[in-house]
């Protein structure tokens, strides 16, 4: 196993360098984060990216195939590789998870690799082998952890690098917050994007961009997604799904599933929001919503993780059965 905790920031920011100067002596070095990314952990791969690149630092952010359209003002598809099985990296960052369960593929970057370093704020479940880790929980988005990494450093870059990393960093912020829609949101947030608006961003720009700006055919997924729901529990549970024919007829990825749960928030009298997504065959995605309630701990049960309100999971099987037991899950342990 060999893992070590990182306590502070400033040791975090010592293994990091250390792990960069192998980089000047030639070793490779990869960013990844989950599969399925999001606008946190991907825009905190693109924003340390260009950090670090404005120093002559090169550094790849791998993919398992799947981008984020979303984040093509961050120029995303220009930014990053996919995922192929030859691939070997000296160094390894992973970003906004921690665990096995979530990167999936990448695994065999971790097998192969001579060092690792994981950056997360998600509770902690199974991390990965042989990494030193700081994860800290009470991070509202892990492109804080990252700015408050950096920021001191961040003057001594180009105005153009500074900008995208801000914007990155803002994004990861909107992201997790919703945009400053969930409970998540404190003081530190609104510190961090006050300070981030001194390199030029315009928040209302990338907020339009990144939540909002769509296809038609994204809009008339969202709205087959919508027309599914159903209520339980009293009306208190809300559940929501997309299927795969959604998609598919509408010529989407995955990406778009990205922030479904943003359509149903405020919904009167609802505790507990389910959606889920049919990925392939008989395997389904989850994420769970709750802004009064410990959904994390549902979404541990079926094998996943992530925060207190705001958790997911992948099931595997028939999709009725699966439901019937989250729901079952959520009425003994949420309602009693």
């Amino acid at each position: 196993m060999n893992q070590n905790k990182i306590s502070n920031l400033e040791e975090l920011h010592s293994k990091l360098y250390t792990m960069l100067s192998y980089v000047k002596d030639g070793q490779s070095f990869a960013i990844i984060t989950h599969n399925n990314p999001d606008g946190d952990g991907l825009a905190a791969c693109l924003g340390m990216r260009r950090f670090f690149a404005a120093k002559q630092i090169n550094l790849d952010i791998v993919l398992q195939g799947e981008s984020l359209d979303k984040l093509s003002f961050l120029e995303v598809d220009k930014h990053t590789k996919d995922l192929t099985d030859d691939m070997t990296y000296d160094n390894l960052l992973i970003i906004d998870c921690h665990g096995y369960d979530r990167i999936n593929e990448a695994k065999i970057l971790v097998e192969r690799a001579k060092r690792i370093l994981v950056i997360d704020h998600h509770i902690i479940t199974s991390i990965v082998d042989n990494a030193d880790y700081y994860i800290n929980s009470q991070a509202t988005s892990v492109g804080i952890i990252i700015y408050n990494l950096l920021k001191n450093e961040l003057r001594s870059i180009d105005k153009d690098s500074q900008k995208y990393f801000a914007q990155a960093i803002y994004t990861t912020i909107i992201n997790d917050t919703n945009n400053f829609l969930n409970t998540n949101v404190n003081q530190e947030v609104f510190q961090v994007c006050q300070e981030l608006l001194d390199y030029d961003i315009s928040p209302a720009d990338i907020s339009l961009k990144f939540l909002y700006e769509k296809e038609a055919s994204e809009f008339k997924m969202i709205g087959q997604s919508l027309a599914t729901i159903q209520m339980h529990h009293d009306d208190k549970t809300l559940i929501f799904h997309t299927k795969r024919e959604f998609l598919d007829s509408n010529h989407l990825d995955d990406s778009a599933t990205s922030k479904m749960t943003q359509w149903v928030k405020g919904v009167k009298d609802v505790e507990v929001v389910i959606y889920y997504w049919h990925k392939t065959s008989n395997e389904y995605k989850f994420s769970l919503r709750s802004e009064r309630h410990n959904v994390q701990e549902i979404a541990k049960l079926f094998g996943g993780g992530g925060h207190d309100k705001a958790a997911g999971f992948t099931a595997i099987g028939n999709i009725e059965e699966i439901i019937t037991k989250v729901l079952t899950e959520i009425k003994n342990r949420i309602y009693g």
